[in-house]
């Protein structure tokens, strides 16, 4: 099915009705690599500006952000002297380096988050919005065979502002209206694992769904197992 054919569709999605078109969030959502980012970070922050980042507080200050926004933060909550663009580029190069050289043992994808993306390509346009960098995310979604299935992706560095600005996801709801004709912003459902991300689809008019407790109160929808998730037709017929 292309996407053409699949442009008037709509689904209820664990009671959310008249959803035309789904995004993911990838970071957390899409993989499981909570553990693994915090200690990236971890590393390249102790390596990198001599500084220790406890769980606690990656968790409740750094999570979610893109990683210029974090390496910000790190700067400002150690009082260290603010850097230089030339620095965060640096920064974030090695961070995506150590990341990236993990992929080669591990595939951090969700098996249940590739099952409920296999299930809602066949009806929906899918969209991805991310603060993650574009050479973390294509790696990633091509070794797990998911490439194919996202109408559009979003990464860092396509918008000005990362999350928790809405810009991101106003950008892909602009690019899905491309193949959705009268989409608005309440007729997407976002998978989000954070309340950055949240906040970010939040203010974008989308309804929301948490894939993780933390971010459980901000969403419209708390879900505890995408792959099980009830998807129901509302109206119309697979073609």
């Amino acid at each position: 099915m292309t996407l053409t054919g699949i442009a008037g569709a709509s689904l209820a999605i664990a009671g959310l009705s008249g959803v035309r078109a789904v995004a993911f969030d990838f970071n957390g959502t899409i993989t499981s690599d909570d553990e693994l980012q915090y200690l990236v970070y971890a590393e390249t922050a102790a390596a990198e500006l001599g500084v220790e980042l406890d769980r606690p507080f990656f968790r409740a200050r750094l999570d979610g952000l893109s990683d210029q926004d974090l390496f910000h933060e790190i700067h400002r909550a150690f009082r260290l002297r603010p850097p230089t663009p030339e620095q965060l580029e640096r920064l974030g190069r090695v961070r995506l380096a150590r990341y990236l050289d993990r992929l080669r043992t591990v595939s951090p994808v969700r098996p249940e988050a590739a099952v409920l993306i296999r299930r809602l390509a066949v009806h929906l346009p899918l969209a991805l919005v991310t603060n993650a960098p574009r050479a973390e995310v294509e790696p990633v979604l091509a070794l797990a065979g998911l490439t194919h299935l996202f109408a559009t992706v979003l990464s860092r560095e396509d918008v000005t502002h990362g999350k928790p600005h809405p810009e991101g996801y106003i950008t892909a709801m602009e690019r899905l209206a491309e193949i959705v004709p009268r989409l608005r912003p309440e007729d997407i459902v976002v998978f989000e694992d954070s309340a950055v991300g949240i906040s970010a689809a939040g203010a974008a008019g989308m309804r929301t769904v948490a894939v993780h407790p933390a971010a459980g109160k901000h969403a419209d929808l708390m879900c505890a197992a995408m792959a099980e998730m009830e998807l129901a037709r509302e109206g119309w017929t697979i073609g």
